[in-house]
């Protein structure tokens, strides 16, 4: 296991950007618009950026499989939607 490089705390508009990259959307918008109404969501860890495939829409200390730390958080939550 590499040790993932943390990062200086990015703004949640950040983050989503990064996010809505790469799960191939061109907007923040449009993934939102996408995960919704879904039951699993993408996120993202505030700590080192790792992006996490499947978290609960309301996910505010998940995990991370990169860091080890519980700083995931849904892009549901991280918008303010949740």
């Amino acid at each position: 296991m590499t040790t993932p490089t943390l990062t200086p705390k990015k703004s949640a508009q950040q983050l989503l950007t990064k996010l809505a990259a790469s799960e191939g959307f061109t907007a923040v918008v449009a993934l939102l618009e996408h995960f919704a109404t879904d039951s699993v969501v993408p996120g993202i860890c505030t700590t080192c950026e790792g992006v996490e495939s499947s978290c609960e829409p309301d996910a505010e200390a998940n995990m991370c499989s990169e860091c080890e730390t519980e700083t995931v958080q849904s892009c549901l939550v991280l918008a303010g939607v949740i």
